[in-house]
C-alpha cells in the first residue's frame, strides 16, 4: 500500500491497468455470507433454458459493436458518451422494455449516467438478478478518439443482446441490464449502482458482469471467469459454455478491476466473465476497433451468457434458514426459513458433518418450517433447506447452519452493557429456545467481590440497571432460566459505569511516539499535568485500538480536552462514536490536533458530519507551507506561541477555517513571513451551543510553549464552566475533607466488597496505580501519625 498525492494519482491513473479512487470517496460496508455449498448439475438431463442462446445473433453483435465504436470516443466527460446514452436507452425501449432510466452520478463535477432496463419477474419479482457492463472507453486520446470496441463495446453489446433476446421469454425472477459509466476513471458508474440497490435492499441473487469479451487470436477460445467465495455462478457460467458453445472457461482469482467488485464488496454474489486473452495490443489505445476482434468467439460468450441468466432466473432461488429453536428436550430442533415461496417443494437435509446429511425430511406443502426429532443431547447437527419449483430448476447453491439440542438452556450470547443518564443498560442475544422462560442478571462491584442476582423474571433482551453510584465500575454476566428451572451457564462478564457527567475534566492524549520529536506517552501527560496548573483531571490514553475511549468512561466527565499531537497515527477514529454520543448531552469538547480536522473531514463537511453539526465548521483549506509560527488571540483569548525548543521552528498543514453562523473566532494564523494567504485566517474557534460548549484549534498543543499553553487552556477551562479546584488526594466521599470517614469507605472497599463513590484514583493515596492494603497502611499513617499527605492516584492513568 502507498499513499498519493492527488497529481500522483491522476498520473498513476493514466498507466494501463490502473484505476484510482481517492480514499475519502470509499466507503465499503461490512457484509456477511453463509458458506455456500455449489449444487451438482451435473445430473440434470435437459435445460430448456439453453433455447435462449440460439437467439443470439452474431449480426446484431456486429452491428452493436460497430455502433457503439462509431461514436469515435465515450470517455466519461465528452458529450458522444451522452450520446452512446441516449442510444443504449432508445435501443431498450425500441425492444419493449418500459422501465428505462439513467441514474445519475457526478464524477470530477461532471455529470454521469448509468442507463438501468428492468424485466420484472413472472413469479418472483423481488428477487434481481443485474447484468451489467460499462459502456465509457478510454485512449490516450481520450477526449477525442477512444472506440472501445473490446474495452468496453463487448461487455456493452452482451447485456443488449442480452436484454434484446430476453426481451419475450418468460422469467421467475426479475432481472436489471445496466451499462456503467465512468469505469475507466475508478468504477464510479457501478459503484453508485451498488450502492443504491444496498440502500434500496434490493435483494440482488447475483450480479453478472462482462469487460473486454471479444478478442482471440487463438483457434481455441477461452474465458477467464471470476467470482467471491461462491462459485455458483462462475460454475452455472462455466457449465452453460460447456453446453452452448466451444469455449473453455478458465478460474482465475478475483480482482477489483471492472464493475464486478463493488457488488461484491457490498456483498453481493457476482459472476465476471472476460477475454482468456488478454487485448493487451489494442487496450486504452485508438487501435481498438472491431478490426481486431473475433466476433464468432464473441458470440459463444454471449451465447454462454444468455444461457446462465436464462438458468438464474428460472431457477428456484436458494433458500437461508433463518433460526434454528432448540425444544429444550435434548432431542429436538425446529429450522425455520422465512424467504418461503407457496409453490415451492421443500426439503431439510441434515447430518453431524458439514456438507454431509444422512437424513432427509420433506416439507409439508406450505409450511415454512420442521421440526427435526430424535436427535441425541449435545451432538451437534448440520441442516440446509432445499426449495424447488415443481418440474423447475434447482437453485445455484444451498447455505448451512448447525445447532444441537439441550435440556438446559444455552447461555445468553452477545452480552453489552452501555451507560444510560444515571444508570447502564444491558443487552443480550435472544437464546432460540422454545421452553425459554427468562433470564437472570447478576452482578459485583470489583474483582475480589462476590456476583450476587441482581434481577430475575426478565423476558426482553436487555435490562437498566438504576441502583448504581457515580463513578463505579460494575461487572455483569446473565444465564438463560428454561420453564422446568435449568438454569445456563453465565455469559461472558460485561462491564459499565453510569453515565454523570459530574467527574470534570478528562484529557484524552492521542499522541502515538511515531518519531524523535513526538513525545512518549508519559512525556505528553506530564506536558497535560503541567498545563493543566492545579485543575483536577484523569488522562486517558489512545495510542492504539484497545485504549478508545468507551462510553462508559466519556460518560462521567463533564468536559472532554482531545489531543492528538502526533503525524500519522490518527487514532480518534476509534473514539468517533463515543464522541458523538457524548456530545448529544450538555457536555463540553475541546478537540486540538495536527492534521485532526483534515482527518475528521475526510469527505466533504456537511449536515450530518461530527464537525460541522457540533463545532460549526463550514469548510477549511489547507495550507501546506511551514509558516505557522503561533496563534493570535481574538475575543479575549490569549495568543499563544510555538515551543522552538520542541522540535518545529515553524510548523506546515495548518488549516485556515470557514465558520458557521453562531460560531466565533478565538484564535488566527500568525505567519512567520506574514504571508497574506495565511496570515490571520481562523484556525480555531467556539461555540455555545444546545448540548454545550465546543472548542476547535487547527494546530496542536504539545508544540506549544508551555506558558501560552498554560494560558490557553485556562481561558478553556473558564469558557468550559470547569471551576479549577484540586480535589483532595483520598477525598474517598467527595466531602472536600480527608477524615475518618474516608478511611471507613476504603477499609469497606479492601475488606467488604463495597465501591468507593469518588473513584479509585482517590484511593491510590501511594500512588501506586492500584488499591491495596499498602494504600489502606498509607492512610492510618497519615490520619493518626502525621504521616506523608495522600499522592495523587494513577490508576485511571
Amino acid at each position: 500500500l502507498s499513499q498519493l498525492g492527488q497529481a500522483a494519482a491522476t498520473s498513476l491513473q493514466e498507466e494501463s491497468g490502473i484505476k484510482v479512487r481517492a480514499l475519502s470517496e470509499m466507503s465499503i460496508p461490512f457484509s456477511y455470507q453463509p458458506k455456500a455449498y455449489v449444487r451438482d448439475l451435473s445430473a440434470l438431463l435437459d435445460f430448456p433454458s439453453d433455447s435462449v442462446a440460439a437467439m443470439v445473433s452474431q449480426d446484431s453483435v456486429y452491428a452493436f459493436d460497430s455502433r457503439l465504436q462509431a461514436f469515435r470516443t465515450r470517455y466519461y466527460s465528452t458529450d458522444s458518451v451522452l450520446h452512446a446514452r441516449d442510444w443504449i436507452k432508445q435501443k431498450f425501449q425500441a425492444w419493449g422494455y418500459t422501465d428505462v432510466t439513467t441514474p445519475s452520478f457526478t464524477v470530477n463535477g461532471v455529470p454521469c449516467y448509468n442507463v438501468k432496463a428492468v424485466k420484472l419477474g413472472t413469479v418472483e419479482p423481488d428477487q434481481v438478478i443485474v447484468v451489467g457492463a460499462h459502456y465509457d472507453s478510454y485512449s490516450t486520446a481520450a477526449t477525442t478518439l477512444a472506440p472501445g470496441a473490446d474495452d468496453n463495446g463487448s461487455g456493452t453489446v452482451t447485456v443488449m443482446e442480452l436484454a434484446r433476446v430476453l426481451k419475450n421469454v418468460s422469467l421467475r425472477k426479475t432481472v436489471i441490464f445496466m451499462t456503467f459509466s465512468a469505469e475507466e476513471l475508478g468504477l464510479y458508474g457501478s459503484a453508485a449502482a451498488a450502492a443504491d440497490f444496498a440502500a434500496a435492499g434490493t435483494n440482488i441473487e447475483v450480479m453478472y458482469n462482462y469487460d473486454m469479451v471479444a478478442y482471440e487470436p487463438n483457434p481455441s477460445y477461452v474465458l477467464n471467469l471470476q467470482s467471491g467465495a461462491n462459485t455458483a455462478y462462475l460454475q452455472l457460467m462455466a457449465a452453460a459454455a460447456g453446453r452452448v458453445t466451444a469455449i473453455t472457461t478458465r478460474t482465475v482469482a478475483i480482482q477489483g478491476n471492472s464493475d464486478h467488485y463493488p457488488f461484491y464488496s457490498h456483498g453481493y454474489n457476482i459472476g465476471y466473465g472476460a477475454e482468456g486473452d488478454f487485448n493487451t495490443p489494442n487496450y486504452h489505445s485508438t487501435h481498438d476497433s472491431t478490426t481486431k476482434l473475433n466476433f464468432p468467439y464473441f458470440t459463444d460468450v454471449v451465447k454462454m451468457a444468455a444461457a446462465a441468466v436464462a438458468y438464474t432466473g428460472s431457477a428456484a432461488h436458494p433458500t437461508v434458514i433463518d433460526s434454528i429453536v432448540d425444544q429444550g428436550d435434548g432431542h429436538g430442533l425446529e429450522i425455520f426459513w422465512a424467504a418461503c415461496e407457496p409453490d415451492y417443494v421443500y426439503e431439510v437435509r441434515y447430518g453431524t458433518s458439514p456438507g454431509v446429511y444422512e437424513y432427509t425430511v420433506p416439507v409439508t406443502p406450505g409450511a415454512c418450517s420442521q421440526l427435526i426429532t430424535g436427535l441425541t443431547e449435545g451432538q451437534r447437527y448440520y441442516f440446509s433447506v432445499r426449495g424447488q419449483v415443481p418440474g423447475g430448476y434447482p437453485a445455484a447453491y444451498f447455505t448451512e447452519s448447525s445447532e444441537m439440542s439441550l435440556v438446559n438452556p444455552r447461555v445468553p450470547s452477545h452480552p453489552a452493557a452501555e451507560p444510560a443518564v444515571g444508570g447502564i443498560i444491558l443487552t443480550w442475544a435472544s437464546n432460540h429456545e422454545a421452553d425459554l422462560d427468562h433470564y437472570n442478571v447478576y452482578r459485583k462491584f470489583d474483582l475480589t467481590g462476590d456476583y450476587m442476582l441482581l434481577a430475575s423474571g426478565i423476558t426482553p433482551t436487555t435490562y437498566t440497571d438504576q441502583a448504581v453510584l457515580h463513578w463505579v465500575t460494575y461487572d455483569y454476566y446473565v444465564t438463560a432460566v428454561d420453564k422446568t428451572g435449568h438454569e445456563s451457564a453465565p455469559s461472558a462478564v460485561v462491564q459499565g459505569t453510569p453515565a454523570t457527567f459530574d467527574k470534570g475534566i478528562l484529557v484524552v492524549n492521542e499522541t502515538t511516539p511515531e518519531y524523535d520529536f513526538i513525545p512518549t506517552p508519559s512525556e505528553a501527560t506530564a506536558y497535560y499535568d503541567t498545563v493543566f496548573a492545579n485543575t483536577a483531571h484523569s488522562v486517558a490514553l489512545d495510542t492504539m485500538y484497545s485504549q478508545a475511549v468507551r462510553r462508559s468512561l466519556a460518560g462521567q466527565f463533564s468536559s472532554i480536552f482531545w489531543f492528538d499531537d502526533d503525524i500519522v497515527a490518527k487514532l480518534a477514529r476509534y473514539s468517533v462514536d463515543s464522541l458523538r454520543w457524548f456530545e448529544s448531552f450538555t457536555t463540553n469538547t475541546f478537540m486540538a490536533g495536527y492534521t485532526t480536522i483534515q482527518y475528521f473531514s475526510t469527505g466533504a463537511v456537511g449536515p450530518g458530519h461530527l464537525l460541522y453539526d457540533e463545532f460549526m465548521l463550514q469548510s477549511y483549506a489547507l495550507n501546506y507551507v511551514k509558516d505557522f509560527v503561533g496563534a493570535t488571540g481574538q475575543n479575549g483569548w490569549p495568543s499563544v506561541q510555538l515551543d522552538t525548543t520542541r522540535g518545529f521552528k515553524k510548523m506546515g498543514d495548518i488549516p485556515s477555517l470557514t465558520l458557521r453562523p453562531g460560531a466565533q473566532v478565538i484564535y488566527t494564523y500568525h505567519s512567520a513571513t506574514s504571508d497574506p494567504a495565511r496570515e490571520g485566517k481562523p484556525v480555531g474557534i467556539a461555540y455555545d451551543g444546545p448540548h454545550g460548549r465546543r472548542i476547535l484549534l487547527a494546530f496542536p498543543m504539545y508544540y506549544l510553549t508551555p506558558a501560552s499553553a498554560t494560558g490557553l487552556i485556562a481561558a478553556a477551562k473558564t469558557y468550559f464552566h470547569e471551576s479549577g479546584q484540586t480535589t483532595t488526594n483520598g477525598d474517598l466521599d467527595g466531602s472536600g475533607f480527608v477524615d475518618i470517614t474516608d478511611l471507613g469507605l476504603m477499609i469497606d472497599y479492601l475488606f467488604f466488597s463495597q465501591p468507593i463513590p469518588a473513584g479509585l484514583n482517590s484511593a491510590d493515596i501511594d500512588a501506586s496505580c492500584s488499591v491495596d492494603i499498602a494504600d489502606l497502611s498509607y492512610f492510618v499513617d497519615y490520619i493518626f501519625n502525621n504521616g506523608p499527605a495522600p499522592q495523587t492516584g494513577c490508576v485511571l492513568k
